[in-house]
């Protein structure tokens, strides 16, 4: 979806909405280089077209966390509104000198099968 990002410490910032491409999503993220003591985590918020504001988070919704190693991970959500998007962010209990560069892949999306 988009290519090598870098966020600092301490930060929290939002991709842009995207419509819902079916039900159901799978996302991946790849840290490809990192300076970490805190939590880096990205979480996928949804809203519907008609409602203002930033979004809420995915009830029980998926969040990847990429705390220890430089990795790819995937993770399902299930029922989602008509628009989505993440947020990344770092937990406040790291040094001031954290950073990590990254990559979001394109979701996978796909409708539920009712029998």
């Amino acid at each position: 979806m988009f290519e090598a990002q870098l966020l600092n410490y301490n930060s929290k910032v939002f991709s842009p909405w995207m419509a819902r491409g079916g039900d159901n999503l799978v996302f991946s993220a790849e840290v490809i280089d990192k300076n970490l003591t805190s939590a880096f985590t990205i979480q996928l918020f949804e809203k519907n077209t008609e409602t203002t504001g930033s979004g809420d988070p995915v009830a029980g919704g998926p969040t990847l966390d990429f705390t220890t190693a430089v990795s790819k991970t995937s993770s399902p959500a299930e029922g989602l509104k008509e628009l989505v998007r993440y947020e990344f962010s770092f937990t406040a209990t790291g040094a001031s000198g954290d950073w990590v560069l990254f990559r979001m892949l394109a979701p996978v999306w796909y409708n539920a099968v009712k029998a």
